[in-house]
């Protein structure tokens, strides 16, 4: 059994990996669960004390602890930045797990959260960069800060042209995020030849994934596990 963690900007998630299938935790099922595993491996994009008691607890245990790190090529995977420490953990494992499950496709990779990015693979395994823009919550909160009489309402009715200030809101920042994925698009068509262009793939994962999953038009999978995925290739 591996254990892992997603620790992002934000958030931190837990999961075990067995038996080829991964299942979210609770934090303190997590910790339980250190005496019984294999391997802890976790994904590291800023510090958390919650790392310092993990370590221990493993140690304790003799259970072996992995951070892994952005390589210039890992699992046949080729990076596309330049200075591949400039390139979060988490983008990269979220382009080799999409890379592993759907092979031998154009792949448009979306992590929506805090930022959304975006980064693009070729169906040779090559990884060719990608984008960074505010996410869904971010994009609002940053309107809202600065425009009084916009608000929000969680509450909203789930209408594609807003009616009131809230939907509207949620809307043109979704539609913004929905026009980005499309504008990707249009960008990994130019690098693929006639017979790929039509092969493209979407691969969302994230807080937001359901949301703009309705809202798009093209060929995309949701994936809620693809970072813990990621995570499990390293032992």
């Amino acid at each position: 059994m591996k254990l892992l963690i997603d620790a992002g900007n934000t958030n931190i998630k837990f999961a075990k990996f067995e038996n080829h299938r991964c299942s979210e935790l609770p934090q303190s099922s997590f910790m339980s669960l250190i005496k019984d595993a294999d391997v802890i491996v976790i994904a590291k994009v800023k510090e958390y004390s919650l790392f310092i008691d993990v370590e221990s607890k493993a140690k304790e245990y003799d259970v072996p602890v992995i951070f892994p790190k952005v390589e210039p090529i890992s699992f046949g995977v080729t990076c596309g930045y330049k200075n591949v420490k400039h390139l979060g953990i988490d983008r990269w494992l979220g382009v080799l797990a999409a890379t592993i499950s759907y092979p031998n496709r154009p792949l448009i990779v979306v992590d929506s959260g805090t930022a959304m990015t975006i980064d693009f693979v070729l169906p040779n395994k090559t990884h060719i960069g990608g984008w960074i823009t505010p996410g869904l919550t971010l994009m609002k909160n940053s309107i809202v800060e600065r425009a009084p009489l916009v608000f929000v309402n969680n509450n909203i009715d789930d209408e594609r042209i807003g009616t009131d200030t809230p939907s509207a809101l949620l809307n043109g920042c979704l539609f913004s995020l929905v026009g980005t994925i499309d504008k990707a698009r249009e960008e990994i068509r130019r690098q693929l030849s006639d017979n790929e262009k039509n092969n493209i793939l979407i691969v969302l994962t994230g807080g937001d994934r359901g949301k703009i999953a309705r809202l798009l038009t093209c060929d995309y999978v949701e994936n809620k596990f693809l970072i813990f995925e990621g995570l499990s290739l390293f032992s």
